[in-house]
């Protein structure tokens, strides 16, 4: 029975860091954005920070499935990491702005925006306990099996999804573009919702102008980047144009914290005629013109 109770603990700690990585290979940049914004790694550092981060994660929850009670490094590592990923879910449903942009679980079951630290927490427990309790030998491999099977783990999530973005989807740079923003039907259109800029703004000075979709999950995470942005730099000239049901603009406020940044709603017909229906449409506009078409990554 103490074996069974022994190997179930044991496998429980590997399906949780094994369960956030299969769901978070595509959504790895929810996590980058969080740790930027807590002030620790540089935007270009944040994508292999989190999935060196995660990768060890799993890699020391499959490798506990082969180390006797003996093998305390690999549990003492693995319940640091348990801990911090558990602050940093609590911290993203409490206090910090970043608490509108989840990963991992989250984001896979949607029961609750409680149910990451949960998760997490479960995975600290019961470490805790294997670490107190545990005294099986059984399943007990050599030393570089369990250091091949941690090298694996912290490769996987780069394999997956290798960073920066630009990688796998392709980086076409910035491209020149001389297409009219159409600022004057901007300040033309009488919007339902109270426009939180001014869209004269946009005629004058350089700005980074981004157009987006409340329901577009790549939008979402587009605004949540520029609130970031806005974040650590507040005399960044960034504007939001969104289109979408009015009812849900307060939603994708709370989730993506784009508050700090100026914004305003269109109607799909105007908001379709300047973009063609493709978002997030990101610009580079001087005076009303755009001199400049941002890719998305």
């Amino acid at each position: 029975m103490k074996i069974l109770l022994s190997f179930l603990l044991r496998l429980l700690l590997a399906v949780i860091p094994v369960g956030a990585l299969v769901w978070g290979a595509e959504n790895f940049d929810y996590f980058d954005y969080a740790i930027v914004e807590l002030g620790f790694p540089s935007w270009e550092m944040a994508s292999y920070v989190t999935r060196l981060l995660i990768g060890m994660q799993c890699g020391l929850g499959v490798a506990l499935l082969f180390s006797g009670n003996r093998n305390k490094q690999i549990l003492s590592t693995y319940l640091v990491l348990a801990s911090l990923f558990f602050a940093i879910s609590v911290l993203q449903v409490t206090v910090l702005p970043l608490n509108r942009v989840y990963f991992g679980y989250w984001e896979l079951f949607k029961w609750n925006v409680w149910q990451g630290p949960i998760i997490w927490f479960l995975s600290v427990v019961c470490g805790y306990i294997l670490k107190l309790k545990d005294r099986e030998n059984f399943l007990q491999a050599p030393n570089w099996l369990r250091i091949t099977i941690i090298a694996a783990g912290i490769a996987i999530p780069f394999v997956l999804n290798y960073p920066p973005q630009w990688a796998i989807y392709g980086e076409k740079g910035i491209a020149e573009s001389k297409d009219n923003l159409m600022v004057d039907s901007l300040s033309l259109y009488q919007s339902s919702y109270l426009h939180l800029m001014d869209p004269k703004e946009l005629n004058s000075g350089k700005k980074l102008v981004c157009f987006a979709s409340l329901t577009c999950p790549f939008c979402i995470r587009a605004a949540y980047k520029l609130h970031v942005l806005r974040t650590r730099n507040p005399q960044a000239h960034c504007y939001m144009i969104l289109t979408g049901d009015p009812s849900i603009l307060e939603l994708f406020e709370q989730r993506t914290s784009c508050q700090n940044v100026p914004r305003m709603l269109l109607n799909d017909a105007l908001f379709n005629q300047i973009t063609g229906g493709s978002v997030p449409k990101i610009y580079l506009v001087d005076n009303g013109k755009i001199t400049h078409r941002l890719p998305y990554w």
